[in-house]
């Protein structure tokens, strides 16, 4: 299901071909061209930061060119809030480019954990540990792609006492939106990339402040998932570390939502030049770009 895209082998960093062949992803790890960049989309928040110098304006023309892309929708995922948008949203537009013979035009302006593309649109995000996920439906030309961070996919006001919100997770959010039903979801494709790793994301009972509050999360995730969710259960000690696979979270949403666990496919985090924030590169963000041929 997915290989190294022959079309975009050229491009620098991680190239896949997505479901046999409608969807490629671009993965840039922070070391490019012998630096050290930061990719996060902070930089291109505002028309004006089109004049500022980042790793963006800087190299995304040319990543592009590579592409074959012009227009980039880049929804901002900070709140982590289930919501999902499309490119017609996006209209606080940040172009540049010009001078290097490939003018560019991203589109920002909505705060969603997910975007719906059709053909011939292209999405990006810069992460640090948090998944990228994407939802193919063929019957309708749709591609779903989502952030899937630990607060997308689990409603954390919840295990607080708060109401809960609308969607209990990004997953649940992006199927509604896509028009995918328990009756449609055998025709949904989920691939689920670059997890953090569950040995490097642990929420220890023992922490003093939070203790109470990340046993009471694994508690809820073994409860409503399963051990998968919460590697090392069986053992008091590895228990107690409080450790989450995020992939895997996903993996029993989309089940519980009827997907066919056959039609999931998850992508590991490449092991050099992948920077998250439990590791030595905290401060750094990758960057990932999805076109949908």
């Amino acid at each position: 299901m997915l290989d190294t895209a022959e079309r975009y082998r050229h491009v620098a960093g991680a190239v896949y071909q997505v479901h046999q062949g409608p969807v490629y992803l671009v993965a840039l790890g922070p070391d490019y061209e012998g630096k050290a960049q930061d990719w996060s989309f902070r930089h291109l928040s505002r028309p004006e930061n089109a004049q500022a110098d980042s790793a963006l304006t800087r190299h995304l023309p040319a990543i592009a060119r590579q592409m074959g892309v012009h227009d980039i929708f880049v929804p901002s995922p900070v709140k982590s809030n289930t919501v999902v948008t499309r490119p017609s949203e996006l209209r606080s537009k940040i172009a540049f480019g010009e001078r290097e013979g490939w003018p560019v035009t991203v589109w920002r302006g909505v705060e969603a954990d997910a975007i719906i593309l059709k053909p011939g649109e292209t999405t990006a995000i810069s992460v640090g540990g948090c998944e990228y996920i994407t939802v193919l439906h063929e019957p309708s030309s749709t591609l779903g792609v989502a952030h899937g961070s630990r607060s997308s996919l689990i409603d954390e006001g919840r295990l607080l006492g708060r109401p809960p919100r609308r969607y209990e997770s990004v997953v649940v959010s992006l199927l509604a939106a896509m028009g995918i039903s328990m009756e449609r979801a055998h025709e949904a494709r989920v691939t689920i990339f670059f997890p953090i790793p569950a040995k490097r994301f642990e929420h220890s009972w023992d922490h003093p402040e939070f203790g109470a509050r990340n046993e009471n999360r694994s508690r809820f995730l073994y409860e409503s998932y399963g051990e998968a969710v919460v590697p090392g259960w069986k053992n008091e000690e590895t228990r107690r570390r409080g450790r989450i696979d995020l992939g895997e979270v996903a993996v029993a949403q989309f089940a519980q939502m009827g997907v066919p666990e056959n039609a999931i496919d998850i992508v590991k985090a490449p092991e050099r030049n992948w920077a998250d924030t439990r590791g030595s590169q905290a401060h750094l963000r990758n960057l990932v770009l999805i076109r949908y041929s």
